[in-house]
């Protein structure tokens, strides 16, 4: 704050030497040059802050940039790196995913909307390769939906719950694995590595 106040006390001190100055001063010749060096000392009153921040000398930056280097450690540096670089590739994979899972609900959506009269609502891929390994292992998640559009709340219809109904597991699970088999041929995927969900995820 002080050197605020002194660079505009120096303006204004220039200024009131240069009005008296032309006061006194009679006209003539001898004036044009009193202004031109009053006007010269003006303009380096108000550059005086950019000519002080120039004027740091370039040696005591680069030796102080230099001992707070040296007080980061090269195992640190190592390390730092080593997160960032971790960062980026987890980021990298986990979009690369994403576009994958996107790519593969483009490729069989209408076809499969037509063949089992319902919808992709969700594919999500994940990669559950081991540490270390070199072989990718990828499962793909889907979650269907019904294709009907009537989304209004119906009345509640009276539930009941028969524990002998095989047959309407079996024909489920039959349903499940015709789509099961038409993703893994679609997406040429084993079929272990398909995983299909209800809207509820179950």
């Amino acid at each position: 704050m002080s050197f605020l106040y002194e660079w505009i006390t120096n303006i204004i001190l220039i200024i009131l030497l240069a009005t008296i100055l032309e006061l006194i001063l009679p006209s003539s010749g001898f004036q044009k040059y009193v202004k031109v060096v009053i006007g010269l000392l003006l303009i380096i009153a108000i550059l005086n802050p950019l000519i002080k921040l120039f004027s740091v000398d370039l040696n005591d930056r680069l030796a102080s940039f230099q001992v707070e280097s040296s007080l980061i450690g090269d195992d640190q540096v190592k390390s730092l790196l080593e997160n960032k670089k971790s960062e980026i590739q987890a980021s990298i994979d986990a979009y690369s995913l994403e576009q994958m899972a996107v790519l593969l609900k483009q490729k069989v959506e209408v076809q499969f909307e037509e063949q089992f009269e319902k919808r992709l609502k969700d594919v999500v891929v994940e990669d559950q390769s081991k540490v270390g390994s070199d072989e990718s292992h990828w499962v793909v998640y889907v979650t269907l939906e019904s294709t009907e559009s009537d989304h209004s709340i119906s009345v509640v219809k009276e539930v009941t719950i028969d524990t002998s109904d095989s047959e309407r597991l079996e024909e489920d699970s039959v349903h499940l694995n015709e789509i099961e088999q038409f993703l893994a041929k679609h997406w040429e995927l084993p079929v272990d590595q398909i995983v299909i969900q209800g809207e509820g995820g179950s």
